[in-house]
């Protein structure tokens, strides 16, 4: 493949993730890349690469941010790599509930002693009325 290949196919690509959903966005990648290694990504201009990952990113795709050591093209190629994350789904049990009260780990009786108020009464502390500092003269 061509750099200019690689590059009109990512810039495509780019178009097509565009309009994917938002959960499916790392699969839809995966497809549109599959076969890719990091040598052809390396073909396609550091430009066209970072606009990929930035809008993965900006689906909420974890990608590695480039660093020293690490290009662009190395981070979207472990991308390629990672498994998708299962979609997260709300499991309800079939079981009825035995009772309305929720299940304790602790016995009752011992969480109840631990938020018990103090055994002592507390002082009550009582305020006085202000007393004026100046007092009215009766002079006329």
């Amino acid at each position: 493949m061509q750099a200019s290949e690689v590059d009109d196919h990512i810039k495509r690509q780019i178009q097509v993730l565009k309009s994917a959903l938002r959960d499916d966005i790392l699969r839809r990648f995966q497809e549109g890349f599959k076969g890719y290694t990091v040598d052809m990504f390396k073909l396609a201009h550091r430009v066209t690469l970072r606009d990929l990952r930035n809008l993965l990113v900006s689906y909420g795709v974890p990608v590695d941010t480039p660093r020293r050591g690490l290009s662009c093209a190395d981070a979207l190629q472990a991308c390629l790599e990672k498994l998708p994350q299962p979609q997260a789904s709300i499991q309800y049990s079939q079981q009825p509930q035995q009772s309305s009260q929720p299940s304790y780990t602790q016995p009752q009786a011992q969480l109840q002693s631990q938020y018990q108020a103090p055994s002592q009464p507390r002082t009550s502390i009582q305020y006085s009325q202000p007393q004026p500092q100046y007092q009215a003269s009766s002079r006329p």
